[in-house]
């Protein structure tokens, strides 16, 4: 999926998977519609969401 998703010049932002489950994969990208096109190829269902997020420097102490 990554390499699909890099091979379509998609960043992929943030992510986080689910070990239980279905074996969820939830991602954050720069390119939605992209992304989607990329992933249609593979066959792969996904859910679009709205999501916040606030981009912090990569720095010691960035969260507080």
């Amino acid at each position: 999926m990554a390499r699909v998703l890099g091979d379509a010049k998609v960043n992929i932002v943030a992510f986080s998977v689910s070990t239980s489950g279905g074996g969820d994969v939830h991602l954050v990208v720069d390119d939605p519609n992209k992304a989607k096109k990329a992933l249609s190829t593979l066959g792969l269902s996904y859910k679009e969401a709205d999501v916040l997020y606030q981009e912090l420097p990569n720095t010691a102490g960035a969260l507080g």
